[in-house]
């Protein structure tokens, strides 16, 4: 049986998920055809501000829907913003997305060019953990516990990790 208040916070998210799309897609819209996109002109500034805050509201709902469930449910709904994304750039900037496998690609082309595929599994994945999520831990560390979580290999490699990729890909990119 779903717990209520995991499913809630899961319905929260999701809408904390559509509000980032739309608003960053709007974003992205507004400032479409623009030379120098970090200067809108006044009335596509105008225009920029409330998808902004749009988008703003969407991560506040997704922090709210972590005082309903676990972590674990919101980062998995999370995903739902490849549905979305997909759904409104495809109708908003007409970018592709392949409703049928592409024809003689071979498996590794229809498994990797078969968008609503790839985007069907995400959603059965989202589900499955939401239906099967345990209910929201309450349990509350002290200091010392927090301070030796941080202070832990685990999550010193993990940093490490995440810090020298993000300095690799942004050397790469400039």
């Amino acid at each position: 049986m779903v717990n209520q208040r995991t499913l809630l916070g899961a319905v929260v998210a999701f809408a904390g998920v559509l509000a980032n799309v739309l608003g960053l897609n709007f974003m992205k819209h507004v400032g479409a055809g623009e030379g120098r996109p970090w200067r809108l002109r006044r009335a596509a500034f105008l225009l920029w501000c409330p998808a902004f805050a749009l988008w703003a509201a969407g991560q506040l709902l997704q922090v709210v829907g972590l005082w309903f469930a676990p972590e674990s449910v919101v980062a998995t709904v999370a995903n739902g913003a490849v549905l979305l994304n997909a759904v409104v750039a495809s109708r908003l900037f007409g970018e592709p997305f392949a409703v049928l496998p592409p024809a003689g690609a071979g498996l590794g082309g229809w498994l990797c060019g078969w968008d609503l595929l790839a985007v069907a599994a995400l959603s059965l994945g989202a589900s499955l953990v939401v239906v099967s999520a345990p209910e929201v831990d309450t349990e509350a560390y002290a200091a010392p516990a927090v301070l030796s979580i941080l202070a832990g290999k685990a999550f010193l490699v993990t940093v490490a990790v995440s810090v020298s990729t993000g300095l690799v890909f942004t050397a790469h990119a400039a």
